[in-house]
């Protein structure tokens, strides 16, 4: 009996559901289904992408050094123009420049040394200074007639607000220079 009265009562609540969602206005199915559905599109597109993918947030530098040249990084923008006019860049002081890849080679082109990879060891490091100090980003060591490297750093490697990048040290046996075009994102944590 309590069963019958239960299968009912059920019965009942379906039934005046259905009723009401007949007799509610179309302006309120409207504002239902808006509250769920998300648009994708040119107008009014949703972000699908980390951080480090948006091309806002994205940074590529061009750095070299060479001995008795003074080294320097320089960022250019997706149109491939120089976007440093003083020719070393700066991490903007509200954000952190995270470093994931660069594509580093060294060369030879200085006076009396042949065209092309350097023939010794080369030794390199991305230096960069704040408030008169300067710090060791990062190191490479090319070998004797290297290749063009790249070189991936999946957590990346962090550079603090308002550092500057000075360019790459070098030493080697003989005068070859060394070049890195670094990539990156900017992140405000």
């Amino acid at each position: 009996m309590q069963f019958r009265k239960f299968t009912f009562s059920l019965a009942g609540l379906v039934v005046a559901i259905g009723a009401l969602t007949v007799t509610l206005p179309r302006a309120a199915h409207a504002v239902a289904s808006a509250l769920v559905q998300v648009t994708n599109g040119a107008s009014n597109p949703v972000i699908t992408q980390d951080i480090s993918q948006q091309a806002t947030q994205m940074v590529h530098l061009y750095c070299t050094g060479a001995p008795g040249i003074v080294p320097y990084c320089s960022a250019f923008g997706s149109n491939g123009a120089a976007l440093s006019t003083n020719n070393s860049y700066t991490v903007p002081s509200n954000q952190y420049l995270v470093i994931t890849s660069d594509l580093t080679a060294s060369y030879a082109p200085i006076a009396g040394a042949s065209d092309g990879p350097c023939p010794a060891t080369s030794y390199a490091t991305l230096e960069a200074t704040l408030a008169a100090q300067s710090f060791n980003i990062n190191g490479w060591t090319l070998a004797i007639n290297a290749p063009t490297t790249h070189f991936v750093y999946p957590p990346g490697m962090t550079v603090g607000p308002g550092m500057q990048l000075s360019g790459l040290t070098t030493s080697t046996s003989v005068k070859c220079g060394v070049i890195a075009e670094i990539y990156g994102y900017l992140t405000s944590n």
